[in-house]
Formats: C-alpha cells, structure tokens, sequence
C-alpha cells in the first residue's frame, strides 16, 4: 500500500510556487496526531523542475509503518516521548507522524538531514548508541509488521519554506 498526499489546486500552487499557505489544513487531528486521507496522487500539474540535482542536498527519508493489528496507538505514544527525543538530539529532525484514515495501522513520517554524510552519520549515532541499542529496539521493533523508506532529496527553495512545527502554519 502507497500513501500519498492529495493537495487542492490552491495549495499544489503555493507548494510550487515556494510561498506557505497559511490556513491550509492537510487532516483533521485526532488523538493528537494529523490524520491524512490516503489515496492516488500524480505528477501532472504539479510542475516539478528538471534542473540537475546538486551534490549537497538535503535528504528525506519518507517512512510508511505498518504497526501489528490494534498497537498504532501504543506505539505512537512510545514513538512521541522516546523515539522523537532521542532523534532530535543527534540533529535529526522529524515531520510528522501523519495517521493513515483509512487504516488504523499505518502512519507516516518524515526525517530529514542536511546531507548524505551526515545522514549516514547521524543513523550510525542513533542505531549504535546505547539507547536504541539497550532499550527502544526490544521494546519498538515488535509492534512493527512492516515498514517502507523512501529516500529523497529535496530542493533548496522547498526546504527553506517547511515550517518547523503546524503551530507555525497559521
């Protein structure tokens, strides 16, 4: 199963245009989390460049989970106060999660580092260190029945207009 993201003409517009759509709602939240509407979306209109890519750019990886039947919640609530923590004390920084409506089982998330160096460097810190190490892997990786990473690079001007945070959307 593919999630993508479905976005209206206005905010497909802002989005290339490199302007933040204030006011522009994504989901609905629920339980603390965006809820995201699963379902097909194209390349058409959306007006992608075709200039080369560059040697340093900042790279996403864009990670689909499926959690074991009923534990999205559970895990959620470890990922939020134990996962998200630990990651951005070694400079990663986190979007997300975004809950699949359709699927109580499947969310989405995005992490994203300066560079391919430091990507490496960063994932070598967190799945090397001692807590993922000695504590969040038993205790994480079992609620998982599966899992997708994509592994993007995005363009400068597009990375400058992500807000932080949705507080900062509105």
């Amino acid at each position: 199963m593919m999630i993508s993201f479905h976005l209206p003409p206005k905010a497909a517009e802002a989005a290339v245009s490199g302007q933040l759509l204030i006011g522009f709602r994504l989901g609905a939240m629920v339980d603390g989390y965006l809820k995201v509407p699963s379902g097909g979306v194209t390349k058409s209109g959306i007006g992608y460049g075709e200039q080369p890519l560059q040697d340093q750019r900042m790279i996403v990886e864009i990670r689909t989970y499926t959690t074991k039947p009923g534990l999205r919640r559970h895990f959620l609530d470890l990922f939020k106060q134990e996962a998200v923590p630990l990651q951005r004390s070694l400079g990663i920084q986190i979007v997300g999660p975004f809950v699949d409506m359709a699927n109580p089982d499947v969310f989405v998330w995005i992490r994203a580092f300066p560079s391919s160096e430091e990507r490496d460097r960063m994932k070598e810190s967190l799945y090397q260190g001692d807590k993922w190490k000695g504590d969040l892997e038993a205790v994480i990786m079992p609620l998982l029945d599966r899992y997708h990473i994509t592994v993007a690079d995005i363009p400068d001007w597009f990375v400058n207009d992500i807000p932080l945070s949705l507080d900062q959307v509105g």
